[in-house]
Formats: C-alpha cells, sequence, structure tokens
C-alpha cells in the first residue's frame, strides 16, 4: 500500500484505495477529472433538476456512479436523495435536496484541486 496517499474530505480513503488496488496514480487522474468534467453542471438546482424527472434522475445516476467510483461518500448520499425524491420514493424539497448535492459536489471539488493540484 503506497504511504503517501491524500486523505481528502468527503473520500473514504480506505474504501477508495480498495476500489483502485491502491493506485494513487490511477486515483489522482480519475478524481480532478470527475471534479472538471461535473463542475459545469453544478451550478444551480435548476441545473442539477434540468429536464423532466426522469432525465433528470439519469443525470444524478450517472453522477452517482462516477461519485461512487472515487468513494465520495458525502456527495453519493445526496445525489441518492434527489434521486429518491425524482422517482417519488421520499418526500422532500427537490430544490434543497438538489442544492445539497451542489453543496457537497463544491467541497469536494475544492477538496480534490487543493490536495491533488
Amino acid at each position: 500500500m503506497s504511504d503517501n496517499w491524500p486523505d481528502i474530505d468527503g473520500i473514504d480513503t480506505n474504501e477508495v484505495r480498495r476500489l483502485l488496488q491502491d493506485d494513487l496514480e490511477l486515483f489522482t487522474e480519475v478524481a480532478i477529472e470527475f471534479a472538471e468534467e461535473n463542475a459545469p453542471g453544478l451550478q444551480s438546482a435548476e441545473q442539477v433538476l434540468e429536464g423532466d424527472d426522469e432525465t433528470a434522475r439519469k443525470r444524478m445516476h450517472r453522477l452517482r456512479g462516477q461519485a461512487s467510483s472515487i468513494a465520495a461518500t458525502d456527495l453519493v448520499a445526496a445525489i441518492r436523495t434527489v434521486e429518491a425524491i425524482l422517482k417519488g420514493e421520499q418526500d422532500g424539497d427537490r430544490n434543497a435536496a438538489a442544492q445539497a448535492v451542489i453543496d457537497a459536489f463544491g467541497s469536494l471539488n475544492s477538496n480534490i484541486h487543493a490536495t491533488l493540484s
């Protein structure tokens, strides 16, 4: 196991090391790409909820898969809430849930860039 693995708030270090077989170079590449690729679409609740419920749910499902690949646990939890609201499985304020995704992503994005750039 690599001894210089970074500890990034919002990422389960033990889980991501397991998922990526302790490949720090791969993690760095994937985490930065994740942050840069998703930043433009996660600026407002309107962007998160854009389109009909099915379109927005699919977008959130894709984002959750990407976030799971880097063990971004707080972001994954926020996304699951949006997905559940969009599916009608959970009551809640769609805009507040979308804002929680934006907040979790914003924090994670900052932490990734501060640590890995």
